[in-house]
């Protein structure tokens, strides 16, 4: 099976899967349901722990341990690997951040998704989150709805094939779960990933209220570009400003949104350097107009996301190394 995968992957006439095939049972899943996770709580208040833990066992997560200090959390995780950690900002002596930092740092603990218990406020904190890996927050007030769309959006990663070579799936894939990551912290939202499809099967013909590109170059020509409603464009500026609606201005926005277009693509980058080394250019946008794209590059991708009750489009194109020798 392994090997008509392989063979599978490097026909680029053929779609290829962009993340893990889901098998026919899906993994921690039973009857369509999510088989009990073991879980991690870090939290200073007991209160919270005790909040959590039941929310999380009416979820049938049976497995709930809960420790006050990120020291107590080293503790535990050398000898335990949970599934999941919900992990407190604000802690005496060791914070949330440095531990954070800690995990993400461990070869044997970098996977484990973390989840912050409180909302990462401005554009500096959601860069730090971003960095250190972490997957979202958890939005107050904690409710058992809540505390679910997190723990199912952590696990259950949905299928989506795009018609291109591995390498090129890689791009695509680096920047969906870059903006899930980004959409995720920024707004305490689970965001997903709709569907990808080949843009020129699709096109996109609609204005929007504000559009925005960026690209990478280097042995490769990258770049990503979206379209967003007022309403969106303005819930991210308050976001990424700390500001209130009525402070912003059309300005205020468009900056925001290439900001958050410059931390997409910046995430992505990392993983997409070590295949094709680019360095990140300028971001660029308008307003009232259609999404801006490299309609000459050899690949070129529609990916739909939803986040919150908003539905928008990620243009992401690729001009290959062959492609730009050729045009050398």
């Amino acid at each position: 099976a392994h090997g008509a995968l392989t063979s599978l992957l490097c026909r680029p006439d053929k779609p290829v899967i962009i993340y893990e095939p889901a098998p026919t049972t899906v993994p921690g899943h039973t009857n369509g349901r999510l088989m009990s996770k073991k879980i991690l709580v870090i939290d200073d208040d007991d209160n919270i722990q005790k909040l959590l833990t039941q929310l999380l066992k009416s979820l049938k997560h049976e497995e709930v341990h809960c420790v006050s200090t990120g020291l107590e959390a080293l503790d535990y995780l050398t000898d335990h690997t949970p599934d999941l950690i919900f992990l407190d900002v604000d802690m005496p002596r060791m914070d949330g951040w440095l531990l954070c930092e800690i995990i993400n740092n461990v070869k044997r603990w970098k996977k484990i998704p973390v989840v912050f218990q409180s909302a990462l406020v401005g554009s500096e904190n959601i860069k730090r989150g971003i960095s250190l890996g972490a997957h979202s927050y958890l939005e107050k007030p904690y409710t058992r709805e809540g505390v679910n769309e997190v723990v199912e959006a952590v696990f259950n990663t949905k299928v989506h094939e795009a018609p291109a070579t591995p390498e090129i799936n890689m791009v695509v894939k680096q920047v969906a779960e870059a903006t899930k990551q980004t959409f995720n912290l920024m707004l305490g939202a689970q965001t997903h990933i709709l569907k990808v499809n080949n843009l020129e099967a699709q096109g996109v013909d609609r204005s929007f209220d504000f559009a925005g590109k960026i690209p990478a170059e280097g042995v490769a020509d990258i770049e990503i570009s979206m379209g967003w409603s007022r309403d969106l464009a303005a819930s991210a500026a308050c976001a990424l400003m700390q500001m209130e609606p009525n402070e912003l201005d059309d300005e205020l926005i468009l900056d925001s949104m290439q900001e958050i277009l410059n931390m997409v693509l910046g995430s992505a980058v990392r993983i997409i350097g070590k295949t094709f080394p680019v360095k990140l250019s300028l971001p660029t946008g308008g307003q009232d107009c259609g999404i801006p794209y490299k309609e000459t590059a050899r690949h070129k991708f529609k990916v739909e996301v939803k986040t919150r009750n908003w539905i928008f489009p990620i243009l992401v194109t690729v001009v290959p190394p062959e492609q730009m020798q050729e045009a050398a």
